[in-house]
């Protein structure tokens, strides 16, 4: 394949995304950093699960972005090196000449403090804000308590869920001891009682007569 063909920026992009770390020789390390879902401040959102996208300026294992390279294009693991050397020396002059360079998509490097580099990752197909979920919102909830309504601010903390337990059990326990519909049962099944007794009484004296 020819040599134009060969974009490291897009290499980057997709061993980054397949693989989740990319060790770039004579660059550095980008790799995702991990976060779980979490409670907002004010306990009335929760955040979805997110990635982000760190640079450090060492190299832990360059050869396996390497061979990746190489397998891609069908070229020589010597030939792959050049071409990863050249884009990163690429990335080093501008950083040295303008003070900033990019990776198109994955994110942009700025000199700070003379030798220092900073990374900010872009947003978008390497890193989209919690996986394209948004944010899940808290709304308060509402406890009924002799027809008159409690609201109650949503709260995770382990000294409140108790109390919400109890409150609930109350206003329950009152309920069921307030509806009228429980006494209107045990009054039918009575009824229906009486009924079946004086029909065995019936038959039994009929069974005696005829005997």
């Amino acid at each position: 394949m020819s040599k134009n063909k060969i974009q490291i920026p897009k290499l980057i992009l997709d061993h980054l995304l397949q693989y989740g770390n990319t060790s770039i020789s004579g660059l550095g390390t980008l790799f995702y950093n991990h976060h779980s879902a979490y409670l907002s401040d004010d306990k009335l959102q929760i955040f979805p699960p997110s990635n982000t996208l760190i640079f450090k300026d060492s190299n832990e294992n360059s050869d396996h972005f390497i061979s990746y390279v190489a397998n891609r294009f069908d070229i020589k693991p010597k030939k792959a090196l050049e071409k990863v050397d050249k884009y990163s020396q690429h990335i080093i002059d501008k950083l040295i000449n303008y003070g900033e360079a990019e990776i198109p998509s994955v994110g942009q490097f700025t000199r700070v403090n003379g030798d220092d580099i900073r990374f900010l990752q872009y947003q978008g197909v390497v890193n989209s804000s919690f996986f394209g979920l948004p944010p899940v919102n808290l709304k308060p909830i509402q406890f009924f308590k002799d027809g008159d309504m409690i609201n109650a601010a949503m709260s995770v903390s382990t000294e409140s869920i108790p109390n919400r337990s109890v409150a609930a059990t109350t206003i329950a326990t009152k309920s069921a001891s307030s509806n009228p519909s429980s006494d209107n049962y045990n009054y039918d099944e009575s009824r229906w009682f009486k009924v079946l007794l004086w029909i065995f009484c019936i038959l039994l004296l009929c069974a005696l007569f005829y005997k």
